[in-house]
């Protein structure tokens, strides 16, 4: 799978009807506690989609939130996002490979939730990287990107 992800602001994220992937639901978890990150991704089309041919890809964005649970751990998780959705036997690929490229740019990943537009949760585990996603993360108060 071609998948392409770079951190953003969090203020520059995509306008979207849901409300947990906006800045404003950033600021309010922000007032409770919460810290967020931003990310902007990009993936070929005919990867995500049957009968799509061609180079055109999908980009798109979604926002991480994450609380520090004591001085060197915190848990992160995707709330409704990624928005777009795959067919469904791509689903599982398509967020494992979402969740081995985000753990570059965290120090350590224990575990990525992911909960789906439509309110399913989907995801992966870090070692077995199938089926449902949240993270456990060590402290990085910055996001970093490892090549």
């Amino acid at each position: 799978m071609d998948l392409k992800v770079e951190p953003k602001e969090v203020l520059d994220a995509y306008s979207t009807p849901i409300v947990q992937q906006t800045a404003f639901w950033s600021r309010v978890k922000e007032r409770l506690g919460m810290h967020s990150c931003a990310f902007e991704y990009s993936v070929r089309n005919s990867d995500l989609y049957d009968g799509v041919g061609g180079f055109a890809r999908t980009n798109a964005d979604f926002i991480m939130f994450y609380q520090y649970l004591n001085a060197e751990d915190y848990v992160a998780y995707v709330p409704y996002g990624p928005e777009i959705e795959p067919l469904e036997d791509r689903q599982g690929e398509f967020l494992e490979e979402l969740s081995e490229v985000l753990r570059s740019f965290l120090l350590r990943v224990v575990w990525l939730s992911v909960m789906t537009s439509t309110g399913s949760r989907t995801g992966a585990n870090a070692r077995t990287l199938t089926a449902q996603a949240t993270g456990w993360v060590r402290p990085g108060r910055s996001i970093r990107r490892y090549s």
